[in-house]
């Protein structure tokens, strides 16, 4: 993956959580090199160390929908928890809620592609972009309000075609846990998929058959 190319295969992970206590320095949760990739969706990370995602070498990361949570929201002083400084391939995020943990993308050089899509920070928490443009940029991405609900938009950065975000988003449209098939009969087909809640109030279903508070 020298250039940027895509090699056959990929490490995936699908749905949970993750922690990890105490600090071993520059030792990142999540690390992609020599051409490696690995496609990560749905995953809750809360715990000490500050290093979770360096790319600064050759291949592919795709995340989405998770949770980053790193030791700077328990009031600690932290550098870059994010740090995408890749030389060949591509980094994606989407839909995902850092919560202290800061994000900052250096310079990309032709043959690796950035797009950070549809993030929602918390507070405090910075996504930088040294030099957004044509294979590098921040879109649709909302700053979360606290105390309170609620969020604000962040500026759209970077000059990308439709046609790079088709290309870069790909691998969401193949990244599924299982096939939707249809339902068995008399069943209900109550389908959450992709979805992401974060309040006092997350999901209650409640059967036809019940009554309230019952």
């Amino acid at each position: 993956m020298q250039r940027g190319e895509a090699s056959t295969g990929r490490v995936e992970i699908l749905c949970g959580a993750s922690s990890r206590g105490g600090s071993r320095p520059g030792v990142p949760i999540y690390d992609v090199r020599a051409g490696g990739r690995m496609w990560v969706r749905d995953i809750w990370y809360e715990g000490d160390p500050e290093e979770y995602l360096h790319l600064e070498d050759r291949g592919e990361f795709v995340q989405c929908g998770n949770r980053i949570a790193t030791n700077k929201a328990r009031g600690h002083e932290t550098e870059d928890a994010i740090v995408i400084e890749g030389k060949a391939g591509l980094a994606l995020l989407a839909q995902c809620s850092p919560h202290g943990a800061n994000l900052r993308v250096g310079r990309v050089p032709e043959g690796f592609t950035c797009l950070l899509y549809g993030l929602t920070p918390y507070p405090e928490t910075k996504v930088e972009l040294a030099a957004p443009g044509k294979n590098c940029a921040r879109l649709f991405c909302r700053q979360n309000n606290l105390p309170g609900t609620g969020s604000e938009p962040l500026e759209d950065l970077g000059d990308v075609s439709d046609e790079m975000i088709l290309r870069v988003m790909e691998p969401l449209r193949r990244l599924v846990p299982v096939s939707l098939e249809e339902p068995p009969d008399g069943s209900t087909a109550l389908r959450m998929h992709r979805v992401f809640l974060n309040g006092k109030i997350g999901v209650r279903i409640q059967g036809g058959g019940l009554q309230e508070g019952g």
